[in-house]
């Protein structure tokens, strides 16, 4: 949810609205006012207070990401050797 007002500054936004939906995620303190047609705002989720920047720096430094997201997904970011290069 911290990249809704930029959104529209994304390169070609509105195509991937078309061709794909769109889950956005709360976190704390950014609302989820101005979800665009093609989203959908995934309200019955608890709020987190970390960026997906840290949990890509916290791969890179080797440092866990175990308290920050789900179990199966530190495995297939540590499989797939995401965010190390």
């Amino acid at each position: 949810s911290d990249q809704l007002p930029s959104f529209p500054q994304w390169h070609r936004y509105t195509e991937l609205l078309q061709h794909h939906t769109v889950y956005v995620y709360p976190r704390m303190g950014f609302p989820l006012d101005t979800v665009f047609p093609g989203m959908i705002g995934l309200t019955a989720l608890p709020t987190i207070d970390v960026s997906s920047t840290e949990i890509r720096k916290r791969v890179k430094n080797q440092q866990p990401i175990d308290s920050f997201v789900p179990l199966a997904i530190a495995n297939y970011i540590q499989e797939n050797k995401l965010y190390i290069g």
